[in-house]
């Protein structure tokens, strides 16, 4: 009822729905249909880099998750997907979420043997979140659906190379060569993160670093942002004097 009637009150060509991705904004229109829609990302602070080195590879591949824990992120499917990898990765979950759907989690890593190799951090903040972040390979973001999902910015402006499912907007990963884009199923996690334990992963954080100061630096965000107000301004006031 709220949708319709938000609907009634937009002017056709009058309303546009500022998304942060393709798919929001199909879903958008299909619920608000006399709107038009935008898509302009969220912006990312670019924070100073450490000097890097390239990954040893006589160790196993550090795995960084770090968001809210709740079903529609995809974790135990993820946990299932390590259980044939425990030799060649740790992982890394930060956050929190339902005090029983945690249990629940802590449960599962337990069932499936990978104590050893899961490690729960709680929700990290501050310099605590930095140091994850440095620490990390690779992140993965394993969730059935996110409409933007700013963790993989985040990443990839420190320089973090990303595995992300396909429920999220992010297939341009594999286009500008600084991660994978694959379905969250056990089996395709699994392969993805086998495939990236072979990847020159400190290369492809650099490209996404790049890629995050090209495309979602906050000037960028903002002169987009702009741009779309003057448009409106002009076609409003073009429509007053055509009426």
């Amino acid at each position: 009822m709220w949708e319709k009637l938000c609907d009634s009150f937009c002017k056709p060509g009058r309303v546009v729905l500022h998304v942060t991705s393709e798919e929001e904004g199909k879903e958008s229109l299909h619920r608000i249909k006399r709107a038009s829609s935008v898509v302009i990302q969220n912006g990312i602070d670019l924070p100073h880099l450490n000097d890097s080195i390239e990954p040893t590879r006589d160790r196993p591949v550090r795995l960084l998750y770090i968001g809210r824990l709740h079903p529609i992120k995809g974790l135990e499917n993820l946990l299932q997907g390590l259980v044939q990898l425990k030799s060649q990765v740790r992982l890394s979950i930060c956050g929190e979420g339902n005090a029983d759907y945690e249990a629940r989690l802590h449960s599962v890593v337990a069932q499936l043997g990978l104590n050893q190799y899961v490690k729960f951090h709680g929700r990290v903040d501050g310099e605590a979140k930095e140091k994850q972040f440095r620490d990390a390979d690779l992140c993965i973001v394993p969730s059935f659906k996110e409409s933007f999902c700013t963790v993989i910015v985040e990443s990839l402006a420190r320089a973090v190379p990303v595995i992300a499912s396909q429920g999220t907007p992010w297939r341009r990963l594999e286009e500008v060569g600084c991660g994978l884009w694959v379905n969250n199923d056990p089996k395709e996690l699994s392969k993805a993160i086998s495939q990236a334990t072979h990847m020159p992963l400190l290369e492809m954080g650099l490209r996404g670093r790049a890629w995050m100061e090209r495309e979602y630096s906050w000037s960028s965000v903002a002169t987009k942002m702009v741009a779309l107000y003057r448009s409106m301004i002009v076609d409003g006031e073009l429509n007053k004097s055509e009426q």
